[in-house]
C-alpha cells in the first residue's frame, strides 16, 4: 500500500509529482489520485497538522470502498484476522480466507487499513551513516527544465548531475541533456578531475546507465561502468531498489542545487547567447564561491574548506592518462561478413557470420569481441556509410576479389623477380584495368609451386606472350615434363618487350645480381639487329 503520510511529506516539502512517484516507487497517476482526496482535506495547506494513522486509513478505505464499507464492520473478525496474523499471514491471504471461510467479503484497502489499525504503524528507522575523508561518493541526476542547446540549435530537456564527496559535502555539478551511458561515464571523469582523485566507492541510484538489473544481493553492472571503476579503483555500491535515502546526501545536494542556484540565482539559460555552455560555467562558479563557503546543515562546516582541508588528500591518486570512454554494445554479423555501427560497416572473421558479438566503441577505435577474445580492433570511421574490410576475415575465393594494384603487385614480388615483372606489366598498361588478369596470375601460385610459377613467367616475358592461358600452359608443359612449345607471338615483339631497366626498379635488380639467368630472347634479337645495322653503316 501506498504510504500517504510519506506522500503529504514529500509534497509539503515542495516535490513535484513525478519527484514524489519517484521516491515512493508509485505511478504518477496515482500521486494525482491520492493529492486530490487529500487536498479535500486540507492536509496539504501549509501549517496544517499532519493526519492521524487512523485518518488516513479511514480516507483509503473511502477511495477503494464505493459500497460505503467502514472498518468498523470488520470488527466482529478482529480476533480472527489478529489470530491470521500472527501466524504469518499475509493481509492479501487474510483477505481470501474472510470469503472462503466465513463468508465476508471485504476489500483489501478496507482489510489493509483495519490490519495498520490494529498492529499500529510500522517504524521506519532512518540511521544517518556519516564516512570517514575520500571514503564514498554519492551520485545523482536531477531534472533541471529547459535550456538551449547551441549545437542543435534549440530548447531541450536538461538534466543535474551532481557528484558529492560525503564526507565533506563538497560538489561536482554539471547540465546534460542525456542520461546515457556514454554521458555517464564522462560525467565521472569530469567528477575525478575536478576533485582531483576518486572516492573509495560511489553510492548511486539503479539507473539503467550504471545498472543492467537491480538487486540487493547480487546487482549486474554495466560493462562499459565496470571498466571505468576498473580503471580508476573505486567500489560500485548500489542502493536497495526504491531507498533513495540511502543516498540521502546527494539528494539534499541536487535539491539544494535546484533552489539555491537554479531557483536562488534567477539565471535564465533558454537563450541563444545564455545557454547550457554558460550554466556550466556559472554552476561550477557558483560552487566554489558560495555553495562550498557556506554553513552545512548537517556538519556545521563549510564543505570546501573541509575538502581542501582533509579530504582532498585522502582520495586516491588519478591515472596518468585520463580514462578513455568507451560503450558497449551488441550487433549481429551479416553475410558479408560486416557489422553495421553508426550508418557504417566493420568486417569480422566469416566464421562468426550469423553470430551475436560484443562491440566495444571508443573515441578512436571499434573492437569487435567473440566471448571473451578481441578478434578485430578497427579505427573508427567518420563517415556514414563507409566500410573497412580486412582481407583475411573474408573466405578465400572472395577476398582475392578485393586485392588491389598496390596488393597484388607486393604479391608478385614474393613470389619471384618475373612475376612481378610480368604483374607491374600488365597493371600498367593503358587505358584497360588488368586487375583481374593478374589476380588470376598470381592465384595460379595456390595450385602449383611457386618456383614453377616464377619459370613460366620467365618464359612468357621472354616470348612476349603475358596472357594468363600462356603461363598456365607453360605451367603444365613443365609439371607433365613436354617440351615447351613455341607461343603464338614468340617473333612479334610485346608491347612490354622493353628492357627490364626500364620497368624494375634498380633496387630490386641489384637483389638479383647473383642470380644466373639466361638473356631474354629480346636482348638477343636487339643485340643481332644492331649488329646488321653497323655492317650496312659501315659499308
Amino acid at each position: 500500500m501506498t504510504d500517504v503520510r510519506e506522500l503529504i511529506r514529500c509534497r509539503r516539502e515542495g516535490m513535484s509529482q513525478r519527484e514524489t512517484a519517484a521516491t515512493l516507487g508509485i505511478a504518477r497517476n496515482t500521486v494525482a489520485r491520492y493529492e486530490s482526496e487529500i487536498g479535500k482535506r486540507g492536509w496539504l495547506q501549509a501549517g496544517s497538522v499532519m493526519p492521524s494513522e487512523f485518518e488516513v486509513s479511514q480516507m483509503v478505505v473511502a477511495m477503494y470502498s464505493p459500497g460505503g464499507q467502514t472498518l468498523s464492520q470488520l470488527e466482529p473478525h478482529r480476533e480472527w484476522i489478529k489470530a491470521q496474523r500472527e501466524a504469518r499471514a499475509s493481509i492479501l491471504k487474510v483477505q481470501r480466507d474472510l470469503e472462503k471461510d466465513l463468508r465476508f467479503k471485504c476489500s483489501y484497502a478496507a482489510l489493509w487499513s483495519f490490519v495498520r489499525q490494529m498492529e499500529g504503524p510500522t517504524l521506519d528507522v532512518t540511521l544517518r551513516v556519516e564516512t570517514g575523508p575520500g571514503e564514498e561518493g554519492q551520485v545523482d541526476f536531477g531534472y533541471a527544465g529547459w535550456m538551449y542547446d547551441p549545437l542543435m540549435k534549440k530548447l531541450r530537456k536538461a538534466w543535474l548531475f551532481v557528484m558529492t564527496l560525503s564526507y565533506s559535502r563538497h560538489m561536482f555539478v554539471r547540465h546534460v541533456f542525456d542520461q546515457t551511458t556514454q554521458t555517464w561515464l564522462r560525467l565521472h571523469r569530469e567528477a575525478f578531475e575536478f576533485f582531483g582523485g576518486v572516492p573509495g566507492r560511489i553510492k548511486l541510484d539503479n539507473l539503467k546507465a550504471a545498472i543492467i538489473r537491480a538487486s540487493v544481493e547480487d546487482p549486474v553492472v554495466q560493462k562499459a561502468y565496470r571498466e571505468l571503476a576498473e580503471y580508476y579503483g573505486f567500489l560500485i555500491s548500489p542502493c536497495q531498489v526504491r531507498k533513495p535515502q540511502h543516498k540521502g546526501k546527494v539528494e539534499s545536494g541536487v535539491k539544494y542545487v535546484k533552489g539555491a542556484f537554479l531557483t536562488g540565482t534567477k539565471a535564465d539559460y533558454t537563450h541563444e547567447r545564455r545557454h547550457i555552455g554558460h550554466a556550466n560555467t556559472d554552476v561550477i562558479d557558483w560552487v566554489l564561491n558560495e555553495a562550498g563557503l557556506r554553513d552545512h546543515g548537517t556538519t556545521h562546516w563549510r564543505p570546501l574548506v573541509e575538502y581542501e582541508r582533509v579530504e582532498r588528500g585522502a582520495l586516491r591518486m588519478l591515472p596518468g592518462t585520463p580514462y578513455e570512454i568507451a560503450v558497449w554494445t551488441q550487433t549481429k554479423v551479416h553475410r558479408d561478413c560486416h557489422i553495421v555501427l553508426g550508418g557504417s560497416y566493420y568486417s569480422a572473421p566469416y566464421r562468426l557470420v550469423g553470430q551475436i558479438v560484443q562491440v566495444r566503441v571508443s573515441d578512436k577505435a571499434v573492437q569487435i569481441h567473440a566471448g571473451h577474445e578481441c578478434v578485430v580492433t578497427h579505427t573508427l570511421l567518420a563517415t556514414k556509410g563507409l566500410r573497412v574490410t580486412v582481407p583475411a576475415h573474408l573466405p578465400e575465393h572472395r577476398a582475392k576479389g578485393l586485392a588491389t594494384g598496390p596488393v597484388l603487385r607486393e604479391e608478385a614480388a614474393e613470389i619471384g623477380f618475373y612475376t612481378a615483372l610480368l604483374a607491374n606489366s600488365l597493371l600498367d598498361e593503358k587505358p584497360i584495368d588488368r586487375t583481374r588478369v593478374v589476380q588470376r596470375l598470381i592465384g595460379l601460385a595456390s595450385k602449383h609451386d611457386k618456383a614453377i610459377l616464377e619459370r613460366a613467367c620467365k618464359q612468357a616475358y621472354e616470348s612476349g606472350d603475358f596472357t594468363t592461358a600462356t603461363v598456365r600452359n607453360l605451367i603444365v608443359m613443365t609439371v607433365t615434363g613436354q617440351p615447351a612449345a613455341r607461343t603464338a607471338c614468340a617473333d612479334a615483339p610485346h608491347v612490354f618487350a622493353r628492357p627490364i631497366q626500364e620497368i624494375a626498379p634498380a633496387h630490386a635488380l641489384a637483389a638479383f645480381d647473383d642470380r644466373v639467368i639466361d638473356p631474354p630472347s629480346w636482348k638477343l634479337r636487339k643485340s643481332a639487329d644492331a649488329s646488321v645495322n653497323e655492317k650496312a653503316v659501315s659499308s
